[in-house]
């Protein structure tokens, strides 16, 4: 198990191979992954609800963390709750959820 920053929060995640500590990479997270909360509850990255759209049996929302948006998919909104617009959330994802590639430089950066 190793740790990476997802929106400056740590996060753990399961990986199959050695990493070393600083390596660039970039993260992979599909939206129905990351796990939405009310802020001041669990833990998890803070942001701000910019926009919903309610599709009946799921809610797509987009939250500004940090300046970055961050794409959410929650399944059975009318059991869990609707976050509604300006909301401060918690955003966060499982161990399993997050998939790492290697950054590879680009044959311009390598000369």
């Amino acid at each position: 198990m190793a740790k990476v920053l997802l929106w400056g929060w740590p996060v753990p995640v399961s990986v199959e191979e050695a990493w070393r500590a600083g390596e660039p990479t970039t993260s992979l997270l599909r939206p129905e992954s990351v796990e939405l909360t009310p802020a001041g509850g669990a833990g998890g990255a803070r942001g701000t609800v910019r926009a919903c759209t309610f599709l009946g049996e799921t809610i797509e929302y987009q939250v500004d963390v940090d300046g970055t948006v961050v794409q959410a998919v929650a399944y059975n909104p009318m059991r869990r709750g609707v976050l509604e617009v300006g909301a401060p959330v918690a955003a966060d994802c499982g161990p399993a959820a997050l998939r790492l590639v290697r950054e590879v430089a680009s044959s311009s950066e390598a000369r």
